[in-house]
C-alpha cells in the first residue's frame, strides 16, 4: 500500500542519512535486527518510492550496501526501467554496472523466471566478463520457477552447467514444496549427477571437512525430502553417493554422512527444520553416541535450539562426553579455530551460561566433571565482561 511504501522509505532514509546507522557486526543481535527490519522495509516499497531512494543515493553521492537491495527491488517491480537505468549509469565501473544487473535479474527472478533465465542466457559474452557475479540469479530463478511449472524448470536447468547448475539446482530444490514428487526428483537429480558437466568444483568446508558440489546439492534435496518422508530421504542419501560397498558398511562413514545430512536438514545456512532434526536425532540413539555425528550436528541443532539440544545431552551414555560438550559449548570463543583446512571442529559459544545453567541440575555429572563446565562459565563471563563495550545502535 501507498501508506505502508511511504512508512518504510521514511525508515529507509534514516538509515541512508545516518540517523541510524548500519551496526557493527561484532554487535551480532543488533546487526540481525537491522537486516530483518530493513529487508522488510524494502519489500514493501513501490516503484515510486524505490526508485526515490536510488535518486538520492545517486544524486547525492551516498555509498551504502543498501544501494543493491533497493536494485533489486526494482527488478521486481519494474525490471525493464531497472535495466535501462543500469545501462545508462555513467561513471560506474564494469563490475559495479554487473554488480547491480545482478541484483536486477534476482528481484525480477522472482515474479518472472522464465523470462529472467533467457535474458541471462542471451547476455552478450563481454557482460559476462566477471560471470561469478551473476551465480546467485539462477538460485532465485529456479527456486520460483519450481513452484510455477516444475517439469519445465528441470528442462532448462539440465542445461546449465558447473556453477550455474549448481546454484540452479540448489534453488530448485530448495523451493520444492512438501507434497512434490520426491521419488521423480531423486531420479532426476541422479541422471543429472552421473554427467560431468553439471558437476561444479567449488566446495564448502563443515566440521573441518570438504563436502563437494554434489555431496551440498544431494544433501539440499534430501533435507527437503526428509520433510515429507525422513527414513526414505536417509536412504536415498546414504545411497546416493558413488563408492565400495564396504566403506560405505562402515560405521564411521555412515555416521559422518548421517552428520552433514541432519546438520543440513537443521539449517547450517537457513534455519530449515530443526525441530524435526531434533527429534529424528532423538530416535536414532545408536548414531547420537559417535563422536563424528555429534560435532556435525550439534553446531546447527544448538544455533537454532539451544535449550533442546542440551536437554538432548543427556541421552549421551557417556558422562564424561556430555561433560565435554558441554564445556565446549558454553566456553569462551577465543578458543575457536578460524578455518584451519582439516582442523577439528570446535563449538565453542555456541550458548550463553545464562542458557546452559539452569539446564545443568538434570545432568548426573560428578563434582569433578560439574567444575569442568562451571570453570568454562565463569571463563565465558569473565571474557564478555572484558570486551571493549559496543556503543548503542538503535537497533
Amino acid at each position: 500500500s501507498y501508506a505502508s511504501s511511504g512508512s518504510a522509505r521514511v525508515m529507509l532514509e534514516s538509515v541512508l542519512s545516518g540517523l541510524r546507522p548500519k551496526p557493527p557486526y561484532q554487535d551480532l543481535a543488533a546487526y540481525e535486527r537491522y537486516q530483518r527490519l530493513t529487508s522488510k522495509w524494502i519489500a514493501e516499497l513501490n516503484l515510486a518510492d524505490c526508485v526515490a531512494l536510488i535518486d538520492q543515493c545517486e544524486n547525492k553521492g551516498i555509498s551504502h550496501s543498501l544501494i543493491q537491495d533497493f536494485y533489486q527491488r526494482y527488478g521486481a517491480l519494474d525490471h525493464r526501467g531497472a535495466l535501462a537505468r543500469v545501462r545508462s549509469l555513467t561513471g560506474k565501473s564494469d563490475g559495479v554496472r554487473s554488480t547491480l544487473l545482478s541484483r536486477i535479474l534476482q528481484g525480477w527472478a522472482k515474479i518472472q523466471p522464465r523470462e529472467t533465465w533467457l535474458y541471462l542466457n542471451q547476455l552478450k559474452e563481454e557482460e559476462l566478463a566477471q560471470d561469478s557475479i551473476y551465480d546467485d540469479v539462477p538460485f532465485e530463478v529456479f527456486r520460483a520457477w519450481v513452484n510455477i511449472d516444475a517439469d519445465q524448470a528441470y528442462e532448462n536447468l539440465i542445461s546449465a552447467e558447473g556453477e550455474y547448475f549448481l546454484r540452479g539446482a540448489s534453488g530448485y530444490y530448495w523451493g520444492l514444496s512438501r507434497d512434490a514428487d520426491f521419488e521423480k526428483e531423486s531420479a532426476r537429480l541422479e541422471a543429472a549427477l552421473k554427467q560431468g558437466r553439471h558437476l561444479s568444483s567449488r566446495f564448502v568446508v563443515i566440521g573441518g571437512q570438504e563436502w563437494n558440489g554434489r555431496d551440498s546439492l544431494s544433501a539440499y534435496f534430501a533435507a527437503k525430502w526428509a520433510m515429507q518422508d525422513a527414513n526414505a530421504a536417509t536412504q536415498w542419501w546414504l545411497g546416493v553417493l558413488p563408492g565400495e560397498g564396504a566403506a560405505k558398511s562402515d560405521p564411521y562413514w555412515r555416521a559422518n554422512r548421517l552428520g552433514f545430512f541432519v546438520a543440513v536438514w537443521a539449517g547450517i545456512v537457513l534455519e530449515n527444520e530443526p525441530d524435526a532434526a531434533l527429534a529424528w536425532v532423538a530416535k536414532n540413539r545408536e548414531l547420537w553416541q559417535r563422536s563424528e555425528f555429534q560435532e556435525l550436528v550439534i553446531p546447527e541443532l544448538a544455533k537454532h535450539r539451544p535449550v533442546e539440544t542440551i536437554t538432548l545431552l543427556q541421552s549421551i551414555d557417556s558422562l564424561d562426553r556430555q561433560a565435554q560438550l558441554l564445556e565446549e559449548m558454553v566456553r569462551s570463543p577465543e578458543y575457536l579455530n578460524h578455518g584451519a583446512k582439516g582442523a577439528v571442529l570446535n563449538i565453542a559459544a555456541l550458548v550463553h551460561p545464562d542458557t546452559m545453567r539452569p539446564l545443568l541440575r538434570h545432568f548426573s555429572l560428578s563434582s569433578e566433571q560439574a567444575d569442568k563446565v562451571n570453570n568454562a562459565m565463569i571463563q565465558r563471563i569473565d571474557y564478555e565482561r572484558k570486551k571493549p563495550s559496543l556503543a548503542p545502535t538503535g537497533w
